[in-house]
């Protein structure tokens, strides 16, 4: 009984004992599984680090003739630029590469099913690839991260600001349609056995993706981005290339208003010359004019096509004294530039946790606002806080600390992007980020943002612009980080008011907050910054518009002005190329891009149509009075030889009155020597007074009739002038008639049209 007693107490402890080893080895097992539930241990069991160069030296292959195989897919984000003199296409892009690393690898259910993994770029062996046509270094800031999936497989995703070449064929300009390559190739992989491209080559795909994401397209719109994979001969070597081919269209609206129009205006002023009168120097003169004007034009074409066409991004005090310093508190932390694990990996316990971001954005400044190329360019403020896992400490152990300030390289940190941006912070970045006693971490950083903004110039001066600044991570889906915004509208207007420096020529009203939270766990949350402004349009108004409008004002003068002369064309003709050059200058502020017609625009083209018409006018009045003028030269020579053959009697009547006169005083002396009856010596001294005095009356009757004869000639002269304008000819009246019926029209079409386009503006 005693032996069985021992047995069954034997029996029952060792079952005990195993119960109690299957209890601590599933405690162990929870503990170890808990353990690695992080992307530090992850990491550690991958040993990836800085350290490990075997990752980044040598494509990641197990056989060095294993072929490496990277799938390339890019869209278009943004046409910045295409420039026709030096040929040059920039464009913005955004590219995503695949490839496998064969030395990563790992079974997720041995880490908390954790599948893929983000670590900086630098870890990693990344293809050399380029394009050929790129001529200068990118400008938008490379991508920190690459994300690694539990089978090997990498991704990579950047985006590029790309100054690129391009042959353009402006034969049909500004008709023309500009297609420019960008060909992907490995820059010291050449050979294909070693890395092939592989692209995906569904042209409607790649061009509606494109399409979706596409922010600016400058004056040009987008018909379609094609890929074609393709192998090519470098020197001895075959080499895999992938061609994107990227087709765009200009838009010509604004060539066709401020180019082909006036071009045609002036030709068709060279035709109105034609009823100029030859005789004097108006026609040759007004010829000159429109030549150099369209030489003028000629000059502007000159600088905007290339010379080389073929054809024309709590203890004692005693231990609170002896950690009371900033160090202690990192000691404690562990937090030092050689541990790496901080900076590599979302800072959280369990990958399945995401990790909250809040933004708070503030403006400070918008420095300039350039219409030609649709580019915003705002000085703003931005604070980003997170939440650290790993990092957490008592403040009451180090003498109340409870944040403290650490360099930004050694901690993570959300790589939060603008989708708008195109060129790379000018702004020095913050050096230095807080971390609080919680785990909270926050970075304050000012940014000088070089972004593109759609203009929308239809009311130019007038306009109200808003301009968005999107902000998301760059490879961090839903599932992985939540951004947020921590200010609301009217708290960021408000503050953005109370910061505010400078507006350049435009007034803040506001800045609207927008969260797009993504409903799928691979989308991205997206936090929409709207900043919408005014134009101050004050000087616009001063140095353009009223301009316009006095010159419209001198033209309606010149109806004043006697159309006898060139006087009157010669003014019409200046002012109508003072208004020209105005035009020239809203051509160098507003975009080429805009889809309307901005009514400024209008207003500069439609007084320009007015004023030609009047110009057409006062050549057509001018031509009706040369024809009268050359009708009354030809009566005035009649009139002069009927004068002249009327003088000549007169002449003839006038001596034979004379030779009478004579005659009749020898008689008159002769019968008074027969009247009388003794004659005696006083008949000669009687004789002598009577012929003194016919001699004097003679002379003054021929004198008198001198004088008759100039009154007569005054008189004539005085009647043929009131007959002359008394009855104008019939050319004449019916120029005059025209003019004041023109003028009547035209002072009626000017206030139509001038109160048509405050009446636009004013709606608009």
């Amino acid at each position: 009984m005693m032996c069985s007693g021992f047995l069954l107490l034997l029996l029952l402890t060792e079952l005990w004992g195993n119960e109690r080893y299957k209890i601590e080895f599933q405690n162990y097992k929870k503990f170890q599984f808990a353990t690695n539930c992080s992307f530090q241990s992850l990491l550690m069991h991958l040993n990836v680090t800085k350290n490990n160069e075997l990752f980044t030296l040598y494509r990641p292959v197990k056989k060095w003739n294993q072929q490496t195989i990277v799938t390339l897919k890019m869209w278009l984000y943004a046409i910045l630029d295409v420039r026709e003199t030096d040929q040059t296409f920039i464009p913005y892009v955004w590219i995503d590469m695949h490839w496998r690393n064969e030395h990563i690898e790992w079974e997720p259910k041995d880490f908390c099913d954790i599948k893929n993994i983000t670590v900086p770029i630098e870890l990693l062996w990344k293809p050399d690839l380029t394009i050929e046509e790129m001529t200068e270094k990118d400008k938008a800031p490379p991508a920190p991260y690459l994300t690694i999936k539990y089978n090997g497989s990498v991704e990579m995703r950047n985006d590029q600001v790309l100054v690129s070449t391009c042959r353009m064929q402006v034969y049909k300009f500004p008709f023309d349609t500009q297609r420019c390559n960008l060909t992907f190739k490995s820059l010291y992989t050449p050979v294909i056995d070693e890395l092939r491209l592989h692209a995906i080559s569904n042209t409607s795909k790649i061009t509606n993706w494109s399409r979706q994401v596409m922010g600016k397209e400058c004056e040009w719109l987008l018909i379609s981005v094609d890929a074609a994979p393709n192998t090519t001969n470098n020197f001895e070597y075959e080499q895999s290339v992938v061609v994107y081919t990227i087709s765009m269209r200009r838009r010509s609206a604004l060539y066709i208003i401020n180019f082909i129009l006036p071009v045609l205006f002036l030709l068709c002023l060279d035709f109105a010359s034609f009823l100029i009168s030859d005789s004097g120097g108006e026609k040759l003169g007004f010829k000159v004019t429109v030549l150099l004007a369209v030489t003028v034009m000629q000059l502007i074409l000159n600088e905007i096509l290339p010379a080389s066409s073929d054809r024309i991004p709590l203890i004692d005090a005693a231990n609170c004294q002896d950690n009371c310093s900033y160090q202690d508190v990192l000691n404690y932390l562990n937090l030092t530039m050689n541990n790496e694990l901080f900076i590599m990996t979302r800072p959280v316990k369990n990958y399945k946790q995401p990790t909250y971001v809040s933004l708070e954005v503030l403006l400070y400044a918008i420095l300039d606002v350039v219409e030609k190329e649709q580019k915003f360019i705002p000085y703003v403020w931005t604070v980003t806080r997170w939440h650290n896992d790993f990092i957490s400490w008592d403040p009451n152990q180090f003498c109340g600390i409870d944040n403290v300030s650490v360099p930004t390289e050694i901690l993570w940190k959300p790589d939060l992007t603008i989708e708008e941006m195109t060129e790379k912070d000018k702004a020095p970045p913050s050096p230095y980020l807080t971390i609080s006693d919680k785990g909270d971490v926050e970075v304050q950083n000012d940014q000088v943002l070089v972004s593109t903004c759609r203009m929308h110039t239809y009311n130019f001066p007038f306009d109200i612009q808003s301009c968005n600044l999107s902000f998301k991570s760059v490879i961090h889906t839903a599932k992985d980080l939540r951004l947020q915004p921590s200010d609301n509208s009217s708290e960021a207007t408000e503050w953005s008011r109370e910061v505010m420096r400078t507006q350049y020529e435009w007034l803040f009203i506001n800045m609207t907050v927008t969260a797009n939270n993504a409903s799928d766990p691979l989308g991205q949350d997206i936090v929409v910054y709207t900043i919408t402004m005014k134009r101050r349009s004050v000087l616009y108004i001063a140095n353009f518009l009223l301009p316009v409008l006095f010159f419209l004002c001198l033209d309606l003068a010149s109806f004043l002005i006697s159309d006898r002369g060139g006087e009157k064309l010669s003014f019409k003709v200046t002012v109508l190329l003072a208004v020209t050059v105005l035009q020239l200058i809203l051509n160098e502020i507003l975009p080429s891009s805009s889809n309307n017609i901005p009514l400024i625009a209008v207003y500069c083209i439609g007084i320009f149509a007015l004023m030609m018409l009047s110009l057409f006018e006062t050549i057509f009045v001018m031509y009706l009075m040369e024809k009268d003028s050359a009708s009354e030269s030809t009566e005035t020579a009649g009139d002069q030889s009927l004068s002249e053959s009327c003088d000549k009697p007169r002449k003839v009547n006038f001596y034979s009155c004379k030779r009478e006169l004579q005659k009749w005083i020898q008689s008159a002396c002769v019968c008074d020597l027969s009247a009388d009856e003794t004659p005696s010596e006083p008949l000669p001294v009687a004789e002598e007074d009577n012929s003194t005095k016919l001699r004097e009356e003679y002379h003054a009757l021929e004198k008198l009739s001198d004088e008759l004869k100039a009154i007569e000639k005054t008189l004539a002269l005085l009647l043929n002038s009131r007959k002359e304008e008394e009855k104008p000819g019939y050319w004449t009246r019916l120029a005059k008639r025209l003019n004041k019926v023109f003028f009547i029209f035209y002072v009626t079409m000017v206030s139509l049209f001038l109160v048509f386009i405050f009446l636009k503006w004013n709606i608009a």
